[in-house]
């Protein structure tokens, strides 16, 4: 994950992935039971979950993508809020030495987004709809740890949920300079 080929391939696939779903997108789809709960508007098929642990890598490229249980209907956005908190990675708790700090995360945020095609006009958006999808998150994982849901449970139980919290505080605190750097 730690190299732009990487980061240009993951990117690139997310594109074409979401380009593919936007074509099978119908009223109908969003009627259908998900994991997580649609969220319009419905532009596409949202992974939910594209992060370097749900994709496979091929001579250090960025060739498939597995683990569809977070999908459901949503905006490109929405979905590339994930990726970008995941790929950038936009997190406090980065113990890897070319990964943390702001301005390389920034530098990462802008090389996944080139990469994907989104427009400028765009991506001011983006701290604003990574801290909503960070603090879905956290409520889903509550919600389901207090329906009884086990892995949850243990999630909240190890601390997972204060670690999104940090990272929604971190996001805004820099909004304004992540938002400049996009």
């Amino acid at each position: 994950m730690r190299s732009a080929k990487a980061l240009q391939s993951a990117a690139r696939l997310l594109r074409r992935y979401h380009d593919c779903t936007a074509l099978f997108m119908r009223p109908m789809l969003e009627d259908q039971i998900w994991q997580l709960s649609p969220r319009p508007p419905f532009e596409v098929i949202c992974h939910g979950d594209f992060a370097p642990y749900n994709v496979v890598l091929s001579g250090g490229e960025v060739t498939g993508i597995i683990d569809f249980e977070a999908a459901h209907p949503g905006s490109r956005c929405w979905d590339l809020a994930y990726a970008i908190y995941r790929w950038a990675p936009l997190s406090t708790g980065i113990a890897v030495e070319d990964l943390c700090g702001l301005d390389t995360q920034i530098l990462r945020t802008c090389i996944f987004l080139d990469a994907y095609g989104l427009p400028a006009k765009q991506r001011r958006t983006l701290p604003h709809m990574i801290v909503d999808r960070l603090n879905a998150l956290v409520a889903y994982m509550e919600s389901e740890a207090a329906n009884g849901v086990e892995r949850y449970r243990r999630n909240i139980e190890e601390g997972h949920d204060q670690i999104y919290r940090r990272d929604v505080a971190y996001i805004n605190e820099h909004r304004e300079q992540i938002i400049a750097g996009l």
